[in-house]
């Protein structure tokens, strides 16, 4: 897990970008040192955080066309009354 002001991410492009140095940076790590581990695992958070929101942005669209959707339909029912 990284640390809470390290996790902070402004956007989906800062969180792939994030992922990417770290994984970098991972890469680079694991060729030299034991430190590879703690790394690669933040550059899976960052990536983790990045997928999230993409899910959500993907559902929410889907929910809008819908909630179009049904608006349209309800609006060519006939009237009663």
């Amino acid at each position: 897990m990284c640390a809470p002001a390290a996790c902070r991410v402004r956007s989906v492009r800062d969180a792939q970008q994030r992922g990417l140095d770290r994984t970098t940076a991972g890469m680079h790590e694991a060729l030299h040192s034991e430190a590879a581990g703690p790394i690669l695992d933040e550059a899976a958070d960052h990536f983790r955080d990045s997928v999230v929101t993409s899910y959500v942005h993907w559902a929410n669209v889907h929910l809008t066309k819908a909630d179009r959707h049904m608006q349209v339909r309800r609006a060519a029912l006939p009237r009663w009354g």
